[in-house]
């Protein structure tokens, strides 16, 4: 259920406004102490927005979005007033506070208020839209969460038992039930507890969901495939989930055969992984899927996230292995840059995938075409350069440096390798402490060549593990000596 409220900056609309939203959760299942502390949050945001946010003397209106579903509710307060500095709000620290003083002088006590007593506090600008702020509470869905109390026989299956195909709508709760088992409500994608939304994205032309079920229907496990606009042409094979229950049957493998031949049969041009580095085990399905690794993405996301399950997280952000597997006989056309041409030429090597050196040049654009994504909550930024101009270098640089870019810790930058100017595009790059990290083949636009920029945060290479080191080891080599040469030594 999708709801939209517009209110006034009138204190007097906003207990009709909690009253509804207490009255949602109440049904929704929250405990009466869960119930109130997000009417406080809530009541603490509105309170702020109506009034700090506008000029008290006129009349404006702001919109109020809610989402209920099985597994969570989000409010997202929008609103035109004055900018608020995120960076104060987040400045406040419990352990400096030895007085009411103390809590008075530091900044971003309210902030911190809201933050404990909700699952995701965030804020984002939205440029014309304005701003707005975001609430999300997880809810213990008791369709879902009873499953783990039930209790049942033991039961020894067979891989005979499984039958793995396209997810069915019937199953959709089940599927919610098995992602519950392995991981409680740590991962990352929480709107996949939602039968519902299982069921629309299984409707998806951008989405392909294979799942193992027994014969007695107990769901084993589900992978999800998923397009995206900016890669289209291949998929990405995520969401690989198998219960405890089953885990020793060599399920993981599988369901990733399955999708892999499906994604086949759909058309697209190939498949890739993004595998956690501190969890071998997704590295090796991949590898047994015949998924190579073609490139690495350093420091991608905070530590916090997802990963509550494994005992080696050390580092403050961690880095995935990209894996790919071509599945048409489609030929790669690519300019080959000369300052990275044998790095580039292994990798495509390992991933077998043909490739035609292109030649053919033309002027420099004066302009790029570029498209740029954030994610606040991952603290990262994708750039896709459409088109690569004169211009990209000052682009850069002023990107770096903006204050609204300032939590970003990693960016992510991807240059087409049919782009005549790819190699001016890199060595501009590389001014900017840029750093060639892989390539991903087989979207429909071309080829991809990555590079990257960390801040604020050391990449660990020991950390950093693969599950066939004697063959990939050297990818991390240059990666590691390129890392060096930046933040040791302090040269470009």
């Amino acid at each position: 259920m999708k709801l939209r409220l517009e209110l006034t900056n009138n204190l007097l609309c906003i207990s009709p406004a909690l009253s509804f939203v207490e009255a949602l959760c109440r049904e929704r299942g929250l405990s009466e102490k869960e119930n109130k502390q997000f009417q406080l949050a809530l009541e603490e945001v509105l309170s702020n927005v109506v009034q700090y946010a506008f000029d008290n003397n006129e009349e404006y209106f702001f919109d109020v979005f809610i989402t209920d579903t099985s597994s969570y509710i989000e409010i997202k307060i929008r609103e035109l007033g004055i900018p608020f500095i995120w960076e104060n709000a987040q400045q406040f620290d419990p352990t400096q506070i030895h007085s009411v003083d103390d809590a008075v002088n530091q900044k971003g006590l309210g902030t911190y208020i809201i933050s404990r007593m909700v699952d995701k506090l965030e804020y984002r600008y939205l440029g014309v839209e304005g701003k707005e702020t975001i609430l999300i509470k997880h809810i213990n869905n008791p369709q879902v969460t009873e499953y783990k109390h039930e209790t049942k026989p033991a039961v020894h299956y067979t891989p005979e038992d499984i039958r793995v195909h396209l997810f069915e709508e019937k199953e959709a709760l089940n599927v919610a039930r098995c992602l519950y088992t392995a991981y409680g409500y740590s991962y990352l994608k929480f709107a996949l507890y939602d039968p519902r939304y299982l069921c629309e994205e299984a409707m998806r032309d951008d989405t392909i969901i294979m799942t193992a079920v027994a014969s007695d229907n107990e769901v084993a496990g589900v992978v999800i495939g998923k397009e995206e606009e900016a890669t289209k042409g291949i998929m990405e094979m995520g969401s690989l989930v198998v219960s405890p229950v089953f885990r020793g049957l060599h399920l993981a493998e599988s369901l990733a055969l399955a999708l892999r031949d499906e994604i086949a049969r759909s058309g697209r041009n190939g498949v890739f992984t993004e595998c956690v580095t501190i969890h071998l085990a997704s590295q090796r399905v991949s590898l047994n899927a015949g998924l190579k690794p073609c490139g690495a993405l350093i420091n991608y996301i905070p530590n916090s996230v997802n990963f509550k399950k494994f005992d080696k997280q050390r580092s403050e952000r961690q880095t995935f292995i990209l894996y790919y597997k071509s599945i048409t006989d489609r030929k790669s056309l690519i300019y080959l840059p000369s300052r990275h041409a044998d790095k580039i030429k292994r990798i495509y090597e390992r991933i077998h995938v043909a490739y035609e050196v292109l030649t053919a040049m033309s002027d420099l654009p004066a302009a790029c075409d570029i498209a740029l994504q954030r994610n606040d909550t991952f603290e990262l930024g994708i750039v896709f350069v459409k088109q690569i101009g004169a211009d990209l270098s000052p682009f850069l640089s002023r990107m770096l440096k903006l204050s609204e870019f300032k939590k970003t810790k990693t960016w992510c930058l991807y240059l087409y390798m049919n782009d005549p100017h790819l190699e001016y595009a890199i060595e501009e790059a590389e001014k900017s402490n840029f750093i060639f990290t892989g390539i991903l083949p087989g979207t429909e636009k071309g080829d991809l060549l990555i590079m990257q920029h960390t801040t604020d945060v050391a990449w660990i290479r020991e950390e950093t593990l693969l599950a066939d080191p004697e063959k990939d080891s050297w990818m991390l080599d240059f990666i590691e000596e390129r890392y060096k040469e930046i933040n040791e030594n302090g040269t470009k």
